[in-house]
């Protein structure tokens, strides 16, 4: 059972996130909001993310200045795949018996999520477009993504400690509602995506990250 793609889930915990994906996995491109059934009037904010400030936390948008927050510190997972697509993996418990892994690949222009279980015997967590090969080594996650279409990448993530990790804030400009997340290196590199989520009266789902899981659907409130 494939995860609920009708449900927005701030806020939640890893373990909820994934049980939610029973013994699927979701995975969404999140390039901006390319759904069919997604309004042409997208804000030009959407996938715009401005450079988060380490030692405040703090970044500047067009509605002021917000301030991110770090999220699942424990058990987390940052690297490079290569100069510019960055990768963050968190687990729910100790990644050396972890059965569960939740994946978070960007590149400032486009960022993918991937939840679920790990396939045992393989290392496999599999998604429709993407698949990650995980193995754990001496504090160190290494692995290959196997983006759709795309020759097979290896990677490696080092445990997040400092200000390595994953980050996240969210703000409103003129009535529509944003939500980036940062992917954060030990030396201060950073990639960033920016979800839209509310505009007027329509919510649109264009993303997914974690913490947050945003359907991409339009959804119409009185």
């Amino acid at each position: 059972m494939m995860m609920d793609k009708t449900a927005r889930l701030d806020g939640i915990s890893r373990r909820k996130l994934l049980k939610a994906s029973a013994v699927g996995v979701g995975s969404l491109g999140l390039a901006g909001c390319t759904s069919a059934n997604t309004p042409q009037d997208v804000p030009t904010l959407a996938g715009s993310v401005p450079e988060l400030d380490l030692d405040t936390l703090q970044a500047e948008t067009p509605a002021g200045t917000i301030t991110a927050e770090q999220i699942w510190a424990e058990n987390t997972y940052v690297g490079a795949v290569d100069e510019e697509l960055y990768i963050g993996i968190s687990f729910p418990e100790d990644p050396k018996t972890a059965q569960e892994a939740t994946v978070y690949l960007c590149d400032g222009e486009m960022a993918e999520y991937l939840t679920g279980e790990v396939r045992a015997g393989t290392n496999m967590l599999e998604g429709e477009l993407l698949d990650i090969e995980l193995s754990f080594d001496d504090g160190v996650v290494s692995g290959v993504v196997i983006q759709d279409g795309e020759e097979p990448r290896p990677f490696v993530a080092n445990e997040a400690t400092g200000d390595a990790g994953l980050y996240s804030a969210e703000f409103t400009f003129e009535s529509d509602e944003y939500r980036p997340y940062w992917i954060v290196l030990a030396d201060g590199s950073q990639r960033g995506q920016a979800c839209w989520r509310c505009c007027g009266r329509i919510c649109t789902i264009c993303c997914c990250a974690p913490g947050s899981c945003l359907v991409q659907k339009s959804v119409t409130h009185d």
